[in-house]
Formats: C-alpha cells, structure tokens, sequence
C-alpha cells in the first residue's frame, strides 16, 4: 500500500486564484476539507468550494497535505525552506514546459533539496 487516504483529510492551499481554486474544487470531490492561504481573502470562492481562510503558519499547522500556488516573488523565495521545518514533504511537479516558479527545474533538483534537509533519506 502506497501514498495515503485522501478522504477526510485537510489540504492547505497557499495561492488560492483561479488554479488554487481549481485544485480545491478536484480535492473537496475526493472528500478532502479545505482551507487557505492567500494575501487577500475570497469569500465568494469560501462559500462556493466550501473552503476556510486560514493565516500562513496555521494553514502549515493544520494541513496534512499542501499544495503550493503562489507565482514566484523575491517575498517568497524561501517559502519551502519554511515548510521544510517540520513536515513530511512529497512533491508533485509540474512539467510544464518552460513554467518553472520555484527556480527548482528538475526532480533531481527537488530530490537534492529534500536530501540535504535531512528530514528524509534515500535507500
């Protein structure tokens, strides 16, 4: 048995527009309780997903699974070393072409980072 059951389970959404939204929308169909991070509350897209606005560091406290949406900006830079500190970390990556917001550009770039935390290990 692999991965974990989603049903039940808290997602945290940092970045909540329109592909945030749309995340959320996919998660509360697999049953999952939402809430969010954005630098400015939506309460129309709240009572439509069924979603709850939440600070930064309480949506890291509560969540059992984060996903990430914010575009990248020099403010944010550092945000997954922030999350780094204390969670179990499983990465999806988008492969977009040519899209990559994190400055991180490929899996072994993520693989590298996530050994060098120290809260994981390969084997």
């Amino acid at each position: 048995h692999y991965g974990m059951l989603l049903y039940g389970k808290t997602l945290g959404i940092l970045g909540f527009g329109r592909i945030g939204q749309a995340v959320a929308r996919k998660a509360k169909g697999l049953g999952m309780n939402i809430i969010y991070y954005s630098p400015s509350r939506k309460p129309e897209a709240e009572e439509a997903i069924g979603a709850t606005y939440c600070s930064f560091e309480e949506v890291l406290q509560r969540a059992d699974v984060v996903s990430c949406h914010m575009p990248y900006t020099p403010k944010n830079h550092y945000i997954m070393n922030y999350y780094l500190c204390g969670k179990e970390l499983r990465f999806e990556v988008d492969k977009t072409p040519g899209d990559c917001r994190s400055g991180i550009k490929t899996v072994k770039d993520i693989s590298n980072v996530i050994l060098r935390s120290g809260l994981v290990y390969s084997n």
